[in-house]
């Protein structure tokens, strides 16, 4: 799933094969105007450091009620009102265009600006919450990564943020590794 709200909350990266480092990428105008420019929204030259601001203190919003949904706490009273004041500050049209295989909705804000970016990405967090299912939302088990992702497998039983190049093939070669040391000490073992 390719979502603002996981792009947001991903950008606070941490180095997923154990190295210790880590990047808050919002500090990154390279990475920051780029963010923007992918999901369309840097229509206006943004303040960076109150925009940076802005964005860290709503991936730490989203980041805390995507662990509550792990934890099956639910979303709070207090975090579903900062969530509304935050959708409140920009005004959005909708358009229904067509499409090749029928229809889509479109939204975009009629005063764009940097609460209008917020939005978007709060917006794209509240279909997951409407539409989808948050027992998909996940935190990748890699306890190095603390990636978000949401489980699309048709069990639900994805566990790594990147199943195949990133940290479940990370895991899967460390649990091999874990398995062929266990032999060599059991056969070293035997030895003595």
């Amino acid at each position: 799933m390719n979502a603002l709200w996981l792009d947001l909350l991903n950008s606070d990266w941490h180095d997923y094969k154990g190295g210790g480092r880590d990047e808050d990428r919002l500090e990154n105008r390279q990475w920051l105007r780029k963010f923007l420019n992918k999901w369309e929204a840097l229509q206006i030259e943004p303040d960076y450091p109150s925009i940076i601001k802005e964005l860290k203190a709503l991936r730490t919003l989203i980041r805390k009620m995507a662990d509550d949904f792990r934890s099956e706490k639910g979303i709070r009273k207090a975090d579903l009102n900062s969530f509304n004041t935050i959708l409140e500050n920009s005004p959005m049209v909708s358009r229904i265009e067509e499409v090749s295989q029928g229809y889509s909705i479109s939204r975009y804000s009629i005063n764009p600006g940097q609460g209008s970016i917020l939005a978007d990405i709060a917006s794209s967090f509240v279909e997951i919450l409407v539409q989808g299912e948050t027992e998909r939302i996940k935190i990748c088990q890699n306890k190095d990564c603390r990636w978000i992702f949401y489980d699309q497998s048709k069990n639900r039983s994805r566990k790594w943020c990147e199943g195949g190049t990133g940290c479940g093939n990370l895991m899967k070669v460390r649990r091999f590794r874990d398995r062929q040391n266990n032999i060599e000490n059991k056969q070293h073992n035997k030895k003595l």
